[in-house]
């Protein structure tokens, strides 16, 4: 995402300077997705269909409320966004680099703040793209000044294309809606284990 789509998602004009356009984002996102902006789950009805046996579809957007669990479950677990798209991360202030914990990072959208003289954007701190978590460091001159009590709000684009989500974190997204799904004592906690024992290997964070 550009900041001028975001423009365009929080329907601000070119009058709106490029920190109340992230701000307006962030309170956009804050509580979730909105829902005009859907996201692509990695797992269709379908699959999940074949994976619990279920032929009829009288169930679908029960399953379909569940993908979309299990997914925030998998993502949480693994600091990994399985479906990408643009997220908010805020800081209270700046210390000596900003680290961006979701991964993997695909691009850096905006780095907004609340300075002394209001609301301002950086964009020409440094920072690297990769799988790890990123971090950002201050541009040449340092961090800019913090009005009392302000923070800093950082946009970026975050997960993975469709179709190129770990096939771990796909089939530990199925293993959980079955687990949710399955009725008998004890079924929702073993799926649970399940999914943890798949994704060990993407929890181990490189730094």
């Amino acid at each position: 995402m550009t900041l001028a789509e975001m423009r365009a998602i929080v329907g601000l004009d070119d009058t709106a300077t490029d920190a109340q356009v992230v701000a307006a984002y962030a309170a956009l996102v804050d509580d979730g997705p909105p829902a005009d902006l859907p996201i692509v789950e990695p797992v269709t009805v379908e699959q999940v269909r074949l994976h619990c046996k279920i032929e009829e579809d009288e169930e679908d957007d029960l399953i379909a409320q569940k993908i979309s669990a299990a997914r925030e479950w998998v993502e949480d677990y693994t600091d990994r966004i399985v479906a990408q798209r643009t997220l908010v991360q805020h800081f209270r202030a700046w210390g000596t680099y900003l680290t961006l914990y979701s991964r993997p990072v695909v691009s850096l959208v905006s780095i907004a703040y609340d300075g002394a003289d209001g609301p301002a954007t950086i964009s020409d701190a440094a920072y690297s793209i990769g799988p790890s978590p990123v971090r950002i460091y201050p541009p040449a001159g340092g961090w800019p000044a913090l009005r009392p009590g302000g923070g800093v709000t950082v946009a970026y684009t975050a997960g993975y294309d469709a179709g190129e989500a770990p096939h771990a974190m796909v089939e530990a997204i199925i293993v959980l809606v079955g687990g949710m799904l399955d009725e008998r004592a004890g079924a929702y906690d073993n799926a649970v284990r399940a999914a943890e024992r798949l994704l060990v290997r993407l929890t181990q964070v490189a730094i």
